[in-house]
């Protein structure tokens, strides 16, 4: 929502239609491995959210994503948008 909630919802209606993109649920392992690297990386800036992004990156074997969190860079992951 950084630019507008009108873009917001037109990007979110876009990730929802792309047949390429998948959207995953996180179920209780994913946010436990979530709780511990947020706990350990307590010096970095990073949100709960951000560690949940780093947990799925690195359990997919994700290598280039669309964002416009710098925190991305951190987690080795080349970013497109």
């Amino acid at each position: 929502m950084r630019k507008s909630k009108r873009f917001a919802i037109e990007i979110g209606q876009a990730i929802f239609d792309d047949a390429n993109i998948k959207i995953v649920k996180i179920e209780e392992n994913i946010f436990k491995e979530t709780w511990r690297v947020f706990c350990k990386n307590k010096n970095q800036p990073w949100s709960f959210t951000d560690s949940t992004s780093y947990v799925l990156i690195k359990k997919l074997k994700i290598a280039e994503s669309v964002s416009f969190d710098k925190h991305f860079l951190k987690f080795g992951i080349k970013i497109l948008g």
